[in-house]
Formats: structure tokens, C-alpha cells, sequence
């Protein structure tokens, strides 16, 4: 059974595929009509210039190596990358043979897919697989901070407690009074900082359920503040808010509590000795806008956009050589993220920092 030409050219035509053949010079000589459909445009447009035009530059190289494996009667299978007339960009996956004129080999025949979607889904996959790898690597750098951080607290309630017991006959009241401080402002660091972990660890797993209720603020921030009394009395640092009648909203409590104490506590720890903090709460239409201003060390300006992220390392230490993991800062983002408000910074190196944050009166969950 012989097939005519007419059969040839209607498989051609119905197939998905392209199909081609180039010269040795790279003139396109036969095109169906497929790569219309994927070029979005004719083929008598393509076939006015060499083939190679809508190649990308990256690929002009491996153009010229295939056409000479052509010439030595090699095939080949590969991928080429193209901009179409109209700019899109496309991927084929290519498989194309020598042509013969008796012994002598005068161009190439092709077959072209089109596996742009899969060549998306790979650039994907494997942007997703550098992001997961690269997010478990700061994971990893984070937790060793928080774990080294945990170290100081517990070695100083471990020494002083052993002070104690090694020498408490002979340690007068003011000396075990002194002793017992410490210790209870070392097991407050690190009870707080085991707070913020677990709070961290269920933000990230979505296991913080988000309840609003009618709080006040006023009531909220002050016993927040009553909290970090003696951090505040060790540097002899004044808080002041300028707002007195009692301003309630509809908030998690926990959560707002939490970003608080984080945001009061940062102040404090980069603030010096003998100045004041500033909490600001302004009431507008649709929300309030709180603002934390501490005259302390400031945010060096390459590091700003860097606060409110995850860190391999601290950016800082505070004024008394306080250590920091930015832990609570990646709380707040997320907390306020989840009540629909927003968190950001305002800092002058040298001159001290302005944290603000928004709290939605009315909030859609």
C-alpha cells in the first residue's frame, strides 16, 4: 500500500507538533502549520528570516554546536528557548535529524513540542525547592540563636542559686535579696523567650486561633508595662503615654498583649540609661495607630528593611549589651498580619527608633 502525498501533508497538517526543516545556512524551508498556533503568527512571517531570530541569545550557542553535529550526520534531542513575535515567551523540546541528498547531507528535519507549562512547572518546583531549602538553613541559624540565647539565663539562675546554697550561712540578707533579683529577672528573660518561641512555632503551623473580643487598652498597656518594671527601673527609663480616658477595641487580647510587651521591650533594651520612651496611641476613622519612640541607638538604614525578617544573627545588641534574637519582631509581623493591621519602623541612627502599628476597629477574619 503506497500512501500519497495528500495523506503526508494531512498528518502534517492535524499534527500538535511542529514540524520543519532547516537548511545548512539556517533558512527555514518547511513549516506546518502548528507553529502558528504556538508563535502567534504566520509561517510566511517566520520564514522571512533565518529561524534563529526568535531564539533566545542563550541558545544561539547551542544553535551553531547542533548545526555541526548536523554536518558530522548526528541527531539530536533538545530544548530551545524563543520570543515570539508578540514577546511571549515559549520552550521547545526538539528532535531533529540530518537531511540526506545522496551522500551529501543538506539541511535538517525537526519535530518541535511545545513544554513551555513544563518548563514553568520545573522553574517552579525548583524555586520553591531553593526557598524551602534556604528557609530551613535561617531555621536552623534561628533556633541555634534562641537555644544559645536560653544558655545565659540559665547559667546565671544556675550560679546564682548555687551561690546561694554554698553559701548561705554566711551571706547577709542584702546579698541574698540581690542573688533571688537575679535570679527572678533571669528565669522572666527566659520564660518570655520561651513565650515568644512557642508563639512563633504556632504562628508558623497556623496553630494561634484568633479570638476578638472588647478590650481596653489603656488597661491592657498598663499592666504590660507593670510587667517589665524592673527592666524599666534598671535603667532608670521613663515611660510616658499621651493618652488618658480609657479607649477600648476589638482585639485578641493575647495577641495584643504580646505585642506590647515585645515592642515596649525592645525600647527599653536599646534605650539608654536615664531617658524616656513615648507611647503614642492615635484614634482615626477606621483605626488606631499606636507608636512606641524610644531616643535610644536607632536602626542603621541598610538594616531597616531587614527588622521585621527572619535572621541568621542579631542585628544589634542593646545599650547594656542585651542580646536579641528578633524573635518578637517576626511575632508582631505575624500577629498584627492575622488582625488585618500593619507594623512598621521609622529610625535615625544614633538617635533612637519609631515602632508603629495599626489596630482595624473593625476587623474581618
Amino acid at each position: 500500500m503506497t500512501l500519497s502525498d495528500d495523506f503526508y501533508k494531512f498528518i502534517t497538517e492535524k499534527t500538535t507538533d511542529i514540524i520543519y526543516t532547516v537548511s545548512l545556512d539556517s533558512k527555514v524551508k518547511f513549516l506546518n502549520k502548528s507553529i502558528e498556533n504556538i508563535f502567534e503568527t504566520s509561517i510566511e512571517e517566520i520564514e522571512k528570516e533565518r529561524f534563529d531570530h526568535l531564539m533566545l541569545p542563550k541558545d544561539k550557542e547551542l544553535a551553531e554546536r547542533l548545526r555541526e553535529e548536523r554536518l558530522r550526520g548526528e541527531s539530536s534531542v533538545f530544548e530551545h528557548g524563543f520570543i515570539t513575535p508578540k514577546g511571549k515567551l515559549v520552550f521547545l523540546e526538539c528532535s531533529s535529524s540530518p537531511i540526506y541528498n545522496g551522500d551529501s547531507i543538506i539541511g535538517s528535519l525537526g519535530i518541535a513540542r511545545n513544554v513551555t507549562d513544563r518548563r514553568k512547572e520545573q522553574n517552579e518546583l525548583k524555586k520553591s525547592k531553593e526557598q524551602l531549602e534556604e528557609a530551613v538553613k535561617l531555621k536552623d541559624k534561628f533556633l541555634s540563636i534562641v537555644a544559645h540565647d536560653l544558655r545565659d539565663p540559665f547559667n546565671i539562675l544556675i550560679g546564682y542559686s548555687d551561690l546561694i546554697l554554698d553559701k548561705i550561712e554566711d551571706c547577709s540578707i542584702e546579698s541574698i535579696k540581690k542573688y533571688i533579683q537575679a535570679i527572678n529577672n533571669s528565669s522572666k528573660d527566659a520564660f518570655n523567650l520561651l513565650t515568644n518561641l512557642l508563639n512563633w512555632s504556632k504562628s508558623q503551623t497556623n496553630g494561634i486561633t484568633y479570638s476578638p473580643q472588647n478590650i481596653n487598652i489603656t488597661s491592657l498597656f498598663e499592666n504590660t508595662v507593670n510587667g517589665l518594671n524592673y527592666a524599666i527601673s534598671s535603667k532608670k527609663i521613663t515611660i510616658r503615654k499621651n493618652w488618658n480616658n480609657d479607649i477600648n477595641a476589638f482585639a485578641d487580647e493575647n495577641m495584643l498583649k504580646t505585642v506590647f510587651r515585645n515592642l515596649v521591650s525592645n525600647a527599653i533594651k536599646f534605650s539608654y540609661k536615664h531617658s524616656d520612651i513615648n507611647i503614642e496611641l492615635k484614634e482615626e476613622k477606621l483605626q488606631f495607630i499606636v507608636n512606641i519612640i524610644d531616643k535610644g541607638i536607632g536602626i542603621q538604614e541598610e538594616n531597616l528593611n531587614k527588622i521585621f525578617l527572619p535572621k541568621s544573627s542579631p542585628l544589634s545588641s542593646g545599650t547594656n549589651k542585651e542580646r536579641g534574637t528578633g524573635l518578637g519582631l517576626l511575632i508582631c509581623r505575624d500577629f498584627i498580619d492575622k488582625w488585618g493591621g500593619r507594623i512598621w519602623v521609622e529610625s535615625i541612627y544614633g538617635e533612637g527608633s519609631t515602632f508603629s502599628f495599626s489596630i482595624p476597629k473593625k476587623i474581618s477574619v
